[in-house]
């Protein structure tokens, strides 16, 4: 019962969500150097899942956002609503 209020909890207030792999895919240039070193030191077993949440956990930890504004889930990053703009002026900055 916990999970199912913890998740509908996230739900609501992190109402965008994005998988990892897209996640990864998107934004790993905005931190290429970190996202690359996280990846290679993924530990055993090694997984193309556990890559991307290193990516995007080192992409996050680049970009330095407050941790109100984003949360992590077993197999998605989720977002308040207007952060995935912001998401995107930063990487069309670059």
């Amino acid at each position: 019962m916990h999970h199912i209020l913890r998740t509908v909890n996230t739900l609501h207030v992190h109402p965008l969500r994005i998988m990892y792999a897209d996640f990864r895919s998107r934004y790993a240039i905005l931190a290429p150097k970190e996202a690359h070193k996280a990846m290679k030191m993924v530990k055993r077993p090694v997984t193309d899942e556990k890559k991307n949440i290193a990516a995007t956990h080192a992409v996050m930890d680049k970009i330095e956002m407050s941790k109100e504004k984003f949360g992590y889930g077993h197999t998605k990053i989720f977002f308040r609503a207007g952060v995935l703009g912001l998401m995107e002026e930063i990487r069309y900055l670059l």
